[in-house]
């Protein structure tokens, strides 16, 4: 089979048989069977040859072989094609003018008559019956009347056989497929091949897989053993050799170079390599015909342009088209049931029978449980070089899962390329180029899980980046006010955003790519926050490393804060947050900031507003919850709360206590906030 050359460059490739073989040692069996039915020489009772092999083997392009050679001896070689027939009947007719087709000239025009006069032995007879009466007794008088006026079937044959014989030829009928029959279809051609057909100087040689044919007589019911039954009819049995290891292995190299793509790496990454050698030798071991072969060059040829766009690993998409091809059922299973088999790791327990394998045996024929066992480890068990360049999108991650079934990206997800186009773009500092536009557009439009999902896989491309730039984090600024435009969203775009943000600042700040002022200036001292905290986390067993533009960050905001004065904290929508950073950082360093501001009962109230805030609960809706953050508050006003009494407090104007949580937004009127603030100081000062 020429995977290496004309089945690489076949534009569209059909199952027509070869002319000729070109795997290792075909031609010499196909000799050798030629001359053992060159044997056969003339004058001798009909004999049965068997080519025997599975589907796809190459059983046709041998018998061509075959045909040729045994032609150039001076053999007359006719098809006998009975799945071609219309019904069970038509298979005598068919054969009888296959085999007058032996005899062409006009020598064998007598015998052609005759040939046409001995079908009636293989049709049911009143479908020979040259009259027809109006009623069914006529009808039936007619054919008996005309089948005692016939000879015996003995006599008509010997006097046939003899007609064969003196046409001195020796003849040869090939019948191919013959596994393509039904159980009714296989008795006809076998009682024709063994009686209507068994004339001296003509031959057979049946075609066919033994393992199917087991089937069908089993399905027929018939007596005894299935390969007794053949072995009765076909004398001269021979199995088409198996194809070389390392001849699988060649089609399967080129099949899988074809269509694997170009790893990203500078040099050849010894694991992408392995990986790929490792499918090479799996579909060897589970590919044992050149038909298999070429079905899944074709195959894999006709989904390549979409495998180019849909972001797929090829390796996967190879062992995955062969699983579909070979053993569908188990390519069903896996497309319906993939929690079976997505989750599992290098570093599962080995011990067999694996639970997760356990059925591959009532759905995997011919005995291929093991290749298919190993076929799904390659695909689904992650290892620890599993993110290698090369290997991405891999059909065990279950964001990439549904992609090798639809074979496409479709408008629910989001190009990684693309991602990564955009992001290249923004770190340089390019604007409005197509790519970005198109990532805005997702980002920003009206499917706000799309959108959500797109500025994920922004944060994941830079989760391990090493440097960053301003041109990206006024990207990152551009698009957060995008998405506050957009008002409420319950897709969390905005915090997801957020979270990238605190990431890159946490970068930006560290490797002096912008000043913590400089960030302010830009983000404002809640994202400063999510920086610091970010920090902290990278950092936990160095804090100090990383703690200094945070320190002084919070330095300048507290002497800021302390300039304003009463008036303007008011204004001021950073104090909480930024009091529990301080606090974060250093407990001891900022106690009290604001004790040199309660000057009076009132400040301490208007100071205890302050914190009056909200949590934020998500369940069948979004609802707010009125909170204190008491902590926070203790921490700014340090010991100035000693010098305050629960009596010394303005009485509580309103109630309440049934509207605390549950509410539908996080607004406060302002007699609200106070009795809400002044209810808390009570507590705070009575505990």
């Amino acid at each position: 089979m020429r995977l290496n050359v004309a089945m690489m460059t076949d534009a569209i490739w059909n199952d027509d048989a070869l002319e000729a073989s070109d795997i290792p040692g075909r031609a010499d069996f196909a000799a050798a069977m030629s001359k053992r039915i060159d044997h056969v020489r003339p004058g001798r009772n009909s004999a049965v040859f068997g080519l025997v092999g599975a589907w796809g083997t190459g059983k046709s392009t041998l018998l061509a072989e075959m045909r040729t050679r045994l032609s150039q001896q001076g053999w007359t070689v006719v098809d006998f094609s009975p799945w071609s027939a219309a019904d069970v009947n038509s298979i005598t007719a068919e054969f009888i003018s296959t085999l007058a087709g032996a005899f062409p000239d006009k020598r064998g025009k007598a015998l052609r008559l005759s040939l046409a006069k001995y079908a009636r032995f293989g049709i049911p007879a009143l479908s020979a019956i040259p009259i027809a009466g109006r009623s069914a007794e006529k009808i039936a008088e007619a054919a008996l009347t005309y089948a005692a006026s016939q000879p015996a079937w003995h006599v008509t044959f010997n006097q046939l056989s003899e007609e064969v014989a003196r046409q001195a030829k020796r003849v040869l009928v090939i019948v191919d497929d013959v596994d393509r029959l039904d159980y009714e279809e296989l008795r006809t051609v076998l009682r024709v091949v063994r009686l209507l057909g068994r004339f001296e100087n003509v031959h057979y040689l049946l075609a066919y897989d033994q393992v199917t044919i087991d089937r069908n007589l089993r399905a027929g019911h018939s007596e005894g053993s299935s390969s007794e039954f053949m072995e009765k009819i076909v004398q001269h049995p021979f199995e088409v050799p198996p194809v070389p290891l390392v001849t699988r292995r060649s089609w399967c190299r080129a099949i899988v170079d074809s269509h694997s793509g170009m790893a990203v790496i500078d040099n050849l990454d010894s694991y992408y390599l392995e990986q790929k050698e490792d499918l090479i030798r799996l579909l060897a071991d589970g590919m044992e015909t050149p038909r298999s072969a070429r079905r899944l060059k074709e195959q894999l040829d006709s989904f390549a342009p979409l495998v180019a766009e849909a972001e797929i690993d090829a390796l996967d998409f190879i062992a995955l088209t062969w699983l579909r091809l070979m053993h569908h059922e188990v390519w069903d299973d896996v497309r319906t049931h993939s929690s079976r088999y997505l989750g599992w790791s290098e570093n599962d327990p080995s011990e067999l029978p694996d639970p997760r394998l356990e059925h591959l045996p009532h759905i995997v024929t011919r005995g291929q449980s093991a290749i298919v066992a190993r076929v799904l480890q390659f695909l689904f068990v992650r290892t620890s070089a599993g993110g290698v360049a090369g290997r991405k999108w891999r059909l065990h991650h279950e964001r990439y899962f549904h992609r090798y079934f639809v074979v496409a990206l479709t408008d629910a997800d989001v190009s990684e390329r693309l991602v990564e186009m955009a992001l290249a773009e923004a770190i340089t500092g390019a604007t409005a180029t197509p790519e970005m536009n198109k990532l805005r557009a997702i980002m920003v439009g009206g499917d706000g899980e799309r959108g959500a999902l797109a500025i994920e896989l922004l944060a994941a491309a830079r989760k391990d980046a090493n440097i960053t730039t301003r041109p990206l984090m006024s990207f990152i600024r551009t698009l957060r006010s995008d998405i506050l435009e957009i008002g409420r969203d319950p897709f969390a775009r905005l915090s997801t955003v957020d979270r990238w943000l605190a990431l890159e600042a946490e970068r930006a700040i560290r490797l002096q790519a912008m000043s913590a002022s400089e960030f302010i200036d830009e983000f404002g001292y809640r994202q400063l926050v999510r920086a610091g905290y970010a920090a902290r986390r990278l950092y936990k067993d160095d804090p100090g490393s990383v703690r200094i533009p945070y320190d002084q960050a919070i330095v300048s905001w507290v002497a800021q804060v302390q300039q304003d004065g009463i008036d303007g904290i008011r204004e001021s929508d950073d104090i909480v947050v930024m009091t529990a950073f301080a606090q974060a950082f250093d407990d001891t360093a900022h106690r009290g900031y604001l004790a040199d501001l309660v000057r009076d009962v009132h400040d301490l109230v208007h100071i205890a507003e302050i914190f009056v805030d909200f949590d934020r609960w998500i369940g069948s809706d979004i609802t707010y919850e009125i909170i204190f953050r008491t902590k926070e508050f203790r921490f700014a006003v340090g010991d100035a709360l000693m010098r305050f009494t629960a009596e010394s407090l303005p009485p509580v104007t309103e109630s309440l206590d049934d509207e605390v949580d549950e509410r539908l937004t996080p607004d406060l009127t302002s007699t609200e906030r106070l009795d809400y603030a002044v209810r808390r100081l009570k507590e705070i000062l009575t505990d």
